[in-house]
């Protein structure tokens, strides 16, 4: 696939992406063994989901505090992961890069160069993957449930549902499955 003046390789690459807790904790390990069991590449976005993964693979998870992008919040280590990244800030950034990129390609060099979450996350996505299998989990986070605060449940669903929607339009192959 051709974005932004750049070529793919061509070579099928495939990248498991793990957005949100599942709605029944019960169903936390088989959702993490059936995302570590996939061959690929693994992407975990969003913190509660980084610590069930760290505490599912008995490994530290490290975050970072440098900020990369100001708006954008900053990584994290886990070892089995190729990526941790926050959740739906950065999901909602990668949406956003993956409209213009089916669109008017203004803002390629920005995910293109730059190292925060949803940059890594997009050049993974758009100009690595061939095949993407999003693992979408549909716990409520209580952290977005504030008033002052207006990312529910329903925006993070719409975010997954979109972001896939436009990586089909990119000639992705996605899988979806939901915990």
């Amino acid at each position: 696939m051709e974005y932004c003046g750049d070529k793919t390789d061509g070579g099928a690459v495939r990248v498991n992406v793990l957005f949100g807790p599942p709605s029944d904790r019960a169903d936390a390990d088989r959702m993490l063994s059936r995302f570590f069991s996939e061959e690929g590449m693994h992407m975990i976005c969003g913190g509660t989901t980084a610590g069930i993964a760290a505490a599912f693979l008995k490994k530290p998870l490290a975050a970072s505090l440098d900020y990369e992008d100001e708006d954008i919040p900053p990584t994290a280590e886990l070892e089995g992961a190729d990526l941790v990244t926050e959740g739906v800030i950065t999901v909602g950034r990668v949406l956003e890069y993956a409209k213009d990129l089916l669109g008017e390609k203004r803002l390629c060099e920005t995910w293109q160069c730059q190292k925060d979450g949803a940059s890594l996350l997009s050049r993974a996505l758009f100009g690595e993957a061939s095949d993407i299998h999003l693992y979408i989990g549909r716990a409520v986070n209580p952290a977005h449930e504030t008033p002052d605060l207006p990312i529910g449940f329903d925006v993070k669903m719409h975010l997954a549902e979109e972001l896939a929607d436009c990586l089909e339009k990119m000639g992705k192959k996605i899988s979806i499955t939901y915990f």
